[in-house]
This record gives structure tokens, C-alpha cells and sequence, in this order.
């Protein structure tokens, strides 16, 4: 048996998928795995421990949030507590949120991005699972520790204006938000959308350049 959860070791899992294929299928053929994408993909790259896959859901066995009130019911409208004191691979929430089966939704329209999800983490990469849930386009707002995130280290999906540093959320799926060195950081995301739904948090701990 192998198992193998978040990002990484694509070549090695293709190449454990087509072994098990042959077991079944002796004469068929396959191609070659791709070639790697990133920087962080290719063979024999010293990557470091990087903080692992992070979900929202509420349930006890699954989820990393680090303030959920006492008394939340799923699928209501909930006032998280900022901690102020954030521990690392904890999500920490802010505001008004509501606790889905398998994420955590903004609870209402705001006008100054005043509720937020926060997370300390350590890695080179980080990416989030996001939906949009009502089928509009919204942006979400991103800093690191607490300034817009440096054009050195943003993701692939991150964007800029007056306000700072953003992501548009046009389709259910994963953005890619940091690509930098090394290192521990807090990234604090933000929506007046009462769209913004997070699911999870991916981190890699590979060399991005």
C-alpha cells in the first residue's frame, strides 16, 4: 500500500500507478511521466518539512481551524474570536463564518474586508482550494505578514491594485498564492463576499526557482 497526500512526487506516483496498471494489464503499453513543471518537481531537489495540508471542515478528525466557538452548529452563521496569538498550522478566524460540511463560508457582505482567515505556516509554496458558491466572480484580498504580499514571492493567481494584493476567484479550484524562499509567514485572506468559501490549504517545502 502507498499513500501520498498534498502536493509533490508526481513522477513517482505515475510511475506507481502504471506498475500496479501492468499487474492487470501485462502488455500494456504507457507513455513516459511527464516531465517536471516546477522547480520543485524535478529529481533529487532538497526540499524541507513544510507545513502540512490544511482543511477548513469542521469536523473534529479533519479540521486545523484554531478558534472554532463552542456551541457552532453546521451550515449557521458563527462569530469567530481572533486569537491574536496564532500557532503555527492552526487556521485562525475572524468574523462572521459559516462552518460547511466540507468548508468554512464568509457569513455576510462587508464593506472593509473587516472578517478574515489568517494561517501561520512554514513553506515555500502555499495554495488554497477556494469555490464561489452564488456563481459570481469576487476578489480576495491577501497579505503577508500583514503587508501586500512582495511581487518577488506572490503565487501565480495573485494580482494588484490600490488596495493591495488579491486573488480573483473565477471558478471552484486551487490557487496558487505564495512561490518564495523558505521561510515562516502568516498569510491573512479577506473578502467582502459572502461567496468567499475556503477549503483547504497546500504547502510545499521545495525550492520554487
Amino acid at each position: 500500500m502507498s499513500q501520498h497526500q498534498g502536493e509533490g512526487d508526481y513522477q513517482e506516483t505515475e510511475l506507481l500507478i502504471q506498475k500496479l496498471l501492468h499487474k492487470t494489464h501485462p502488455n500494456a503499453e504507457f507513455p513516459k511521466p511527464l516531465p517536471p513543471v516546477r522547480p520543485g518537481d524535478r529529481p533529487n531537489v532538497a526540499c524541507q518539512d513544510e507545513t502540512p495540508e490544511q482543511y477548513t471542515n469542521p469536523h473534529p478528525e479533519y479540521h486545523s481551524l484554531g478558534n472554532l466557538p463552542s456551541g457552532w452548529k453546521l451550515d449557521r452563521a458563527i462569530q469567530f474570536a481572533d486569537p491574536r496569538t496564532r500557532s503555527e498550522g492552526k487556521i485562525c478566524v475572524n468574523g462572521v463564518f459559516i462552518p460547511r460540511y466540507q468548508s468554512l463560508q464568509h457569513g455576510r457582505t462587508t464593506k472593509d474586508l473587516r472578517d478574515s482567515i489568517t494561517m501561520r505556516y512554514r513553506a515555500s509554496e502555499v495554495n488554497v482550494v477556494v469555490d464561489r458558491p452564488g456563481g459570481r466572480d469576487y476578489r480576495v484580498y491577501a497579505t503577508l505578514d500583514g503587508r501586500p504580499i512582495p511581487r518577488s514571492t506572490r503565487g501565480d493567481d495573485v494580482k494588484y491594485d490600490s488596495g493591495g494584493s488579491y486573488l480573483i476567484v473565477d471558478f471552484p479550484r486551487m490557487y496558487n498564492v505564495i512561490r518564495g524562499p523558505f521561510a515562516v509567514h502568516e498569510l491573512r485572506l479577506a473578502s467582502d463576499s459572502a461567496d468567499f468559501d475556503l477549503y483547504s490549504y497546500t504547502f510545499s517545502g521545495c525550492p520554487q526557482k
